[in-house]
């Protein structure tokens, strides 16, 4: 995971960290990492602490001081020391959000719960009050056009042979390429038709600066 990592792109920095655990009894530390790696690609700041009892965790968590905590729970003979560590971070740690990420929330009280990893960014984003600001016209537009370059680079395709491929305009399409056009959601799928990309691809940051991981 960590070889991926470096070779993925990572969005800019949020400016918010999380604290990343797996509490004992829970053995299963594999989805506590992948869950890390999406975040750090997302911006995070990440602390990763695993094998360790509710009560140190609850002592970790309130060292750092994080923005947000996220239990990896994936059995369901680990619930009730879950449920006693979301119990001792309200005490230490007032205020911060705890997401799951396994088994229900609801289950142990947290303030989320994300059934997979691919939930685990937007609820974390919700919880920590970024989704908000994540995107405005501009920087959404920003960031379809350096996908939408970066793609065509990929495909070894000059701009002309791309405007041709959707039936655009070369001029329009170095608009769209500079972040200065706002093109129909027809023209975007056009655009991803021809670069053989999913459409989705286009409105995903990719910005060569991110979050940091550390473990303890």
């Amino acid at each position: 995971m960590e070889s991926l990592r470096e070779r993925v792109p990572t969005a800019a920095s949020i400016g918010r960290s999380v604290l990343v655990g797996v509490v004992q009894p829970e053995q299963q530390e594999m989805g506590a990492r992948m869950v890390a790696e999406l975040l750090v690609l997302d911006g995070w700041s990440v602390h990763v602490s695993a094998n360790l009892l509710a009560q140190e965790f609850a002592t970790h968590a309130q060292s750092l001081s994080p923005d947000l905590v996220v239990l990896s729970v994936l059995l369901e003979g680990s619930a009730p020391q879950a449920r006693r560590t979301v119990g001792l971070l309200r005490e230490r740690t007032p205020g911060t959000p705890v997401l799951v990420a396994g088994l229900s929330g609801q289950e142990i009280s947290a303030d989320a719960h994300a059934g997979d990893e691919r939930e685990v960014r937007w609820l974390a984003r919700d919880l920590a009050g970024t989704s908000a600001n994540e995107y405005n016209l501009e920087a959404l537009l920003t960031c379809v056009g350096n996908v939408e370059l970066d793609a065509r680079c990929a495909r070894g395709w000059e701009r002309q042979q791309l405007a041709q491929a959707v039936g655009i305009d070369r001029a329009y399409l170095s608009g769209l390429e500079n972040g200065r056009k706002n093109p129909t959601l027809g023209i975007l799928l056009r655009v991803a038709a021809a670069l053989k990309v999913p459409v989705a691809r286009l409105m995903e940051e990719r910005i060569p600066v991110g979050g940091t991981l550390s473990r303890n």
